[in-house]
């Protein structure tokens, strides 16, 4: 796709990642093995900016990921959505009370937005859903 817009963290450097759909690169710091910045990308404003009428209220596509690759495809709130199939599950307090959301994941699928594919014979560390906000 030619209008996908991406910005490669360092040209100089293969192991550096690509940030894609208005992510932004991220410099963690040097690696102590190879003395090259790593880099991370930041998917902030990582958006497509044409409405996603698919959505809930018209809402612009959003992005998330590694590499800000993954459309957010269920919103839970504001802030909080789901991708891959992720659905959005309420964490509540001892009351009763909503205290934030979480992602449930389908099967081989990880992260806090489902982002991940899990590989085989890796398992990312999961936790029990709680009725306790964290």
């Amino acid at each position: 796709d030619c209008k996908r817009r991406y910005q490669v963290c360092d040209d100089a450097n293969p192991d550096a990642p690509t940030c894609f759909n208005g992510g932004t690169c991220f410099k963690k710091g040097i690696s102590a093995e190879s003395g090259k910045y790593e880099y991370m990308c930041d998917c902030t404003n990582a958006k497509d900016g044409h409405e996603n009428e698919g959505n809930d209220g018209g809402m612009a596509v959003q992005y998330a990921g590694k590499y800000c690759q993954h459309v957010k495809e269920e919103y839970c709130d504001e802030e909080m959505f789901c991708t891959n199939g992720g659905k959005c599950s309420s964490v509540k307090y001892a009351s009763g009370e909503h205290a934030h959301f979480t992602c449930e994941c389908p099967a081989h699928r990880a992260g806090t937005h489902c982002e991940f594919l899990e590989e085989e014979g890796f398992s990312y560390h999961k936790k029990e859903p709680s009725n306790q906000p964290e």
